[in-house]
């Protein structure tokens, strides 16, 4: 796997909206996160690879793919969320 900045990114903020919204899908995340599609897939991509988070799809219309936290993701996700609750102020 190369090696990749996750700190405070886009990929950060994702962990995060997902702790707070417990599942969302690629559109729910675009709107809340303000990033594009294709970051957001991307990103979720690698937080799949990483362990930190799974998919699933829809079995009906409109056949959405849902992202969740794993257990990693939940602890890392909150862990994120404190650093940028400081860091933010």
């Amino acid at each position: 796997m190369a090696r990749r900045k996750v700190l405070f990114g886009e990929e950060s903020r994702i962990l995060v909206k997902l702790l707070e919204l417990g599942r969302a899908d690629i559109t729910t995340l675009v709107r809340e996160l303000g990033f594009s599609r294709q970051a957001i897939t991307n990103n979720v991509e690698l937080l799949i690879r990483y362990g930190l988070a799974y998919d699933e799809y829809e079995r009906y219309p409109p056949n959405r793919r849902f992202i969740y936290l794993t257990e990693k993701g939940k602890k890392v996700a909150e862990k994120m969320k404190e650093i940028l609750e400081i860091i933010e102020g």
